[in-house]
């Protein structure tokens, strides 16, 4: 608030009023606090994307297999760790397409997951892991048969 003083036409500040303080401090505080973990969650997001290009999803493929006493269509490939980290969990988004070229249905997998009953295993630096994920009840009827495949999160060993 500003006030002018008699005859000098020179405004000049004043205290702020006390019933605005606390809500002006609240929003100021809220606000830092947005920024910083808007912050926190952008290095995050980067450090996600300069890590998931060092793990490499190689020769994707669908085939017939099992896996552990199931036999039927699955999804098989590998991946490799190129990082100098020892991934235990990495998350595989599978885009399922049509004919047309539509995505029918999308499903996560976890080719390493460190709470698997059949391969807990984590993925080690210099490591290539092998797997695979049975389809039969998973995927639409509609499905072409073709799909896209990316990493979409990495946990890494504490």
């Amino acid at each position: 608030m500003l006030r002018t003083h008699a005859g000098s036409g020179t405004a000049v500040p004043t205290m702020i009023s006390p019933t605005i303080r606390i809500p002006l401090l609240l929003g100021l505080i809220v606000l830092v606090a947005a920024g910083g973990i808007l912050f926190v969650q952008e290095q995050k997001k980067l450090s996600l994307e300069a890590n998931l290009k060092l793990i490499k999803l190689k020769n994707l493929r669908i085939g017939v297999g099992s896996y552990g006493n199931k036999k039927g269509t699955g999804l098989f490939g590998s991946l490799v760790n190129e990082g100098k980290e020892t991934v235990s969990i990495a998350t595989l988004l599978v885009s399922f397409v049509d004919d047309t070229g539509q995505i029918v249905k999308t499903h996560e997998f976890s080719p390493v997951n460190r709470f698997s009953w059949l391969d807990p295993k984590p993925l080690v630096p210099g490591e290539t892991k092998e797997f695979g994920f049975l389809l039969d009840d998973i995927v639409p009827e509609s499905w072409s048969g073709n799909f896209e495949a990316k990493l979409i999160k990495l946990k890494f060993k504490d």
